[in-house]
């Protein structure tokens, strides 16, 4: 049940109830050889939903500060020097064991009480780490399994404890942003951070972004590859960091450690955009008050009072979203307004790309074309050339994608329809 739900689906009594009652025991009870034939599950099914209610910090002090008063901090940190001696971590039943018990050390890495106590009692943690996050053999041989949603990479994850080890062995950063943005501008640096599950929201985001010349926007779409060194160096370039904060937000751990090194050890600016309509901030999101909340079938109001708060941050003056839109005049359109185009009617930016139209009259013209023959020829005969021009990034065309794309085009063609007639 705990896998199937989020966690804040999950009654906070009766999972309180669960671990001190059940957990805890079964998982002292499969760690002996001699006991664990008389469990329903085995031990990296015990570490596994371990794992998934440590991404609530409510469910992982439970765990923690259980009331079987057993010192659980150090049965996770034994448990993992185990598993990752050499003489077990060639074992292939351990390898989930192990990237469960390293994706709960992430989540536990996350307090400084914590932190402080494994940097006492655990020293060679950091030694471990790196010696098996420079042999990939965890991570190839499970990736022919199934794997639970929120559980990372063995690279992503040791990065991340690593991070967050040196961060709280270290003074933390004194950097004063006021003072760095004291003197003006003509280009300003931005970093989205996102969860991959909101990536379509991220991307008109993006879009709309872009075509600010005062900013320079950095965003990863690459969710293949998650370089942690590569997106900190991009955060501590940045003059101010979006957050696109929902459910998917607050349950990623990489989320978290963007979140945490930008606001925590850099102090910098940052704005969350609350991109849920129903969700209400907690646990370690909780404290940032100052947000803004975008309502869906609001977006071009949205998007002003975010370029309002982002111009009083950056001391910048950036323009209304009504100002980027689109010439009335479609004969008057280069390649800049067609791709405005493409962005006001929530057409995916890739395709763009692909057509490459250089001005409105080329658009009008395959709008008129396209649409005397049934979408679905059309859809089929690029699909494939789509996908393989974007096979890079992974990129599929759905049929829902293209047919948003369709009636877009359908719009365009009626509404400009009577200017080209009468020339």
């Amino acid at each position: 049940m705990i896998l199937c739900y989020d966690t804040n689906e999950l009654n906070n009594d009766s999972i309180r109830m669960f671990i001190n009652h059940y957990l805890i025991t079964a998982i002292r009870k499969a760690r002996s050889i001699d006991e664990c034939n008389d469990l329903e599950c085995d031990i990296s099914e015990l570490w596994i939903v371990t794992m998934k209610l440590c991404t609530d910090d409510y469910f992982m002090n439970c765990i923690i500060l259980n009331d079987k008063h057993i010192n659980f901090l150090h049965l996770i940190t034994r448990d993992f020097f185990v598993y990752t001696d050499d003489s077990t971590i060639n074992y292939l039943p351990y390898r989930f064991i192990v990237l469960a018990l390293a994706n709960i050390l992430w989540s536990i890495s996350f307090h400084e009480l914590y932190c402080k106590n494994l940097l006492k009692n655990f020293p060679d943690l950091f030694g471990r780490l790196e010696l098996i996050r420079l042999d990939d053999t965890i991570d190839k041989v499970v990736l022919d399994d199934y794997i639970p949603r929120h559980m990372y990479s063995f690279k992503r994850v040791a990065d991340g404890i690593y991070h967050n080890l040196r961060t709280f062995q270290s003074t933390k950063s004194s950097i004063s942003i006021s003072k760095s943005l004291s003197t003006k501008k003509s280009i300003h640096s931005l970093i989205i951070s996102y969860a991959h599950d909101d990536i379509d929201f991220c991307q008109q985001l993006h879009d709309v972004l872009v075509k600010l010349p005062q900013l320079s926007v950095s965003v990863n779409f690459n969710n293949g590859k998650y370089l942690w060194e590569e997106i900190a160096q991009t955060i501590k370039q940045s003059h101010l960091v979006l957050f696109l904060v929902s459910q998917h937000f607050y349950h990623s751990l990489s989320c978290r450690q963007e979140f945490t090194y930008a606001t925590n050890t850099l102090n910098k600016l940052f704005i969350p955009i609350i991109i849920d309509a129903d969700y209400q901030a907690k646990g370690w999101l909780e404290t940032r008050v100052k947000h803004i909340r975008f309502v869906e079938g609001n977006f071009s109001n949205n998007c002003d009072e975010l370029f309002s708060m982002m111009s009083e941050y950056l001391s910048v003056d950036l323009p209304s979203i009504s100002s980027l839109k689109n010439s009335t005049n479609i004969k008057q359109w280069d390649s800049a307004d067609v791709q405005r185009w493409f962005i006001n009617n929530g057409i995916k930016s890739e395709l763009y790309e692909f057509y490459q139209f250089v001005n409105g009259n080329e658009l009008f013209l395959y709008a008129k074309a396209i649409l005397e023959f049934p979408w679905t020829k059309e859809y089929e005969r690029i699909k494939l050339r789509f996908e393989e021009k974007f096979n890079e990034h992974d990129q599929h065309l759905s049929s829902y994608e293209f047919l948003k794309f369709i009636n877009a085009l359908e719009q365009l063609r009626n509404r400009y329809f009577i200017l080209f007639k009468t020339n």
